[in-house]
């Protein structure tokens, strides 16, 4: 999975409250601008996908 990037789909993302996926993110490479949906920093992300599992939409995934 070290070669793939963590994408948001915004489809699937409600964009109607604070991302709970944000505070899982062990190294803060996931952040939210008010209710907009959030972004991945792939500088960041150590791939460990907690975010991604904990996301009840379905918005975070790995590319």
């Amino acid at each position: 999975m070290s070669n793939r990037k963590l994408v948001v789909v915004t489809a699937n993302c409600p964009q109607s409250h604070a991302c709970p996926s944000v505070k899982i993110c062990p190294v803060n490479a996931l952040v939210q601008d008010g209710f907009n949906a959030p972004s991945g920093l792939q500088d960041k992300c150590i791939k460990c996908a907690k975010c991604v599992l904990y996301c009840p939409m379905k918005a975070l995934v790995f590319e």
